[in-house]
């Protein structure tokens, strides 16, 4: 968890819930991720980072990577409530991840790039920062830097039973 920064006034906006695909191999991954977003997070405000590595229950036969799957069990891990973020590991923030956090979802269970856009584009594909969510409207996009592929697609889901679709 990141808190507040000592003499720094707490921020009234609530803590920014990150959920990181790693596995144990990504251990310096994971320390650049973490420093990437204290560069540029508020420093008013609280950042709650799960590292999902190595859970108990999952069969992992067939994944792509250690952690291919656990995003999908992030509504479980958040206790059924609020939103959270999702990132892949090898994912470093160019911008306050509690900016896409803040995002409103609307009517959507969740808003992320399509298969078509690399958040390694993000800059490019979203002039502005403006990018599209999963039903094409126009949506603030964080700058995001990652891999080649949308294994490293940024997810917000939201937790709230009236809003998640199955």
């Amino acid at each position: 968890m990141l808190g507040v920064r000592e003499g720094v006034a707490p921020s009234a906006k609530p803590p920014v819930r990150i959920f990181v695909g790693t596995e144990p191999a990504q251990y310096r991954a994971e320390r650049v991720f973490f420093w990437s977003i204290e560069q540029v997070r508020d420093p008013g405000r609280i950042y709650e980072i799960h590292l999902m590595k190595e859970l108990v229950g999952f069969d992992r036969r067939g994944w792509l990577t250690g952690f291919t799957n656990y995003r999908f069990a992030i509504p479980h891990f958040a206790g059924g409530s609020g939103k959270a973020i999702y990132n892949d590991v090898d994912q470093v923030y160019l911008g306050d991840p509690g900016e896409l956090f803040d995002v409103d979802l609307g009517e959507h269970g969740f808003l992320a790039l399509s298969d078509r856009r690399y958040s390694s584009h993000v800059d490019r594909l979203c002039p502005d920062g403006f990018c599209m969510d999963s039903s094409g409207s126009p949506t603030p996009a964080q700058k995001l830097h990652g891999g080649e592929g949308t294994d490293n697609t940024w997810l917000v889901w939201t937790t709230r039973p009236s809003v998640a679709r199955t």
